[in-house]
């Protein structure tokens, strides 16, 4: 395990899409009575290590980051403290080159879309969500929440071009429809859950999960969406970030406040893929039976640091590599299939003899 200092909080890091050696990081700190933050650009050298090759001053907090590419340039957006989202080019990083103003207070998530470099989502402590154009100024759409919850993330379906998802604190998960501009399905929560993530599948279309500030973990069909069809108690704190495996359909990763990383894999997934669409009450029974027999287990449960883990990623150049960041101003850089890092807290031994990442 390859552990990195640095000089703030990362709120989040990101493993470059376009470039396989570079890391980008987004951090927060206080100075005074005001938000600052840096953002920060890594890079593994000859050796194995990560070198600081670049570091951006922030007059504000940085909060989240999302990387993307348009006319053969590659661009990075930035949510912040404050309302502004900002662009920047990834040749000059010496200060943005576009800022979009439609948020009244601090950015809570940003998404980039999977199918247009140019469009990208953003949320907000405000309630608010926007839908934008990288060469716009205005949002596309735009959509208040009915309640005043803030809204913790937004989703871009990556199986299907026209939908995404807004995930208010009240886990009350809207499902949008890009064309009608328009909610077509509300997901109510189990009672009581406070949401913090959600993560859906890279691989199997149907297939998301949703996690909570009480550290459950809580799976979903969108084909079945009056109740999860699997939940489980991961953490014993708050979880801090979800992402499925880009790369295995089968894992996911979790971090939490608790410092923990856990992975899981999921069992009967291919039952999973050829369950037919809901059509009435009889056939909505006889799905529930056989998705009942998907099950999520913990094959990993990995101590990277004593203070919370603020966000991870996968690497989706090279399968297995992960990073997290720290309160304790720090990164943590391993590969899942090294089984000897001697941090890693064994569970069953079966179980994690199951861990098998395929490309």
């Amino acid at each position: 395990m390859l552990r990195v200092e640095t000089t703030c909080i990362e709120n989040e890091v990101l493993y470059s899409k376009h470039e396989e050696q570079t890391l980008i990081g987004i951090a927060s700190d206080t100075f005074e009575t005001k938000y600052v933050g840096e953002m920060n650009i890594w890079r593994y050298n000859s050796i194995g290590q990560l070198d600081l090759i670049e570091s951006i001053g922030l007059d504000t907090g940085g909060v989240c980051l999302e990387e993307t590419s348009h006319y053969q340039s590659s661009f990075i957006i930035t949510g912040h403290t404050d309302p502004i989202l900002r662009l920047w080019t990834r040749n000059d990083l010496k200060k943005p080159i576009k800022r979009y103003l439609h948020h009244n207070m601090s950015i809570e998530d940003l998404n980039t879309s999977p199918f247009q470099a140019n469009e990208f989502l953003s949320c907000s402590k405000d309630s608010s969500i926007a839908l934008w154009n990288i060469e716009q100024s205005e949002p596309i759409f735009s959509y208040n929440h009915e309640s005043s919850f803030p809204i913790l993330g937004i989703n871009y379906h990556p199986h299907h071009f026209n939908l995404f998802l807004s995930c208010p604190l009240d886990g009350r998960i809207q499902i949008f429809n890009k064309d009608q501009q328009d909610i077509i399905y509300t997901i109510i929560p189990p009672d009581d859950m406070i949401f913090s993530n959600l993560s859906i599948n890279n691989y199997n279309e149907y297939l998301f999960s949703i996690s909570d500030e009480q550290g459950m973990i809580y799976t979903w069909d969108f084909r079945l969406l009056k109740k999860p069809i699997d939940m489980k108690q991961c953490h014993s704190l708050a979880i801090s970030s979800l992402k499925f495996n880009p790369h295995d359909e089968y894992l996911l990763g979790s971090t939490s406040t608790d410092g923990y990383f856990n992975i899981y894999h999921y069992y009967g997934l291919e039952k999973l893929n050829h369950t037919t669409t809901i059509l009435n009450e009889e056939e909505e029974n006889t799905t529930t039976k056989t998705n009942n027999e998907l099950m999520m287990n913990t094959i990993q449960s990995i101590q990277s640091h004593e203070l919370p883990i603020t966000n991870f990623d996968w690497s989706v150049h090279e399968i297995g590599l992960v990073v997290d960041a720290s309160s304790d101003y720090s990164l943590c850089l391993w590969n899942i299939m090294n089984n000897n890092n001697s941090e890693i807290n064994s569970g069953d031994e079966e179980e994690n003899k199951e861990l098998i990442v395929e490309e």
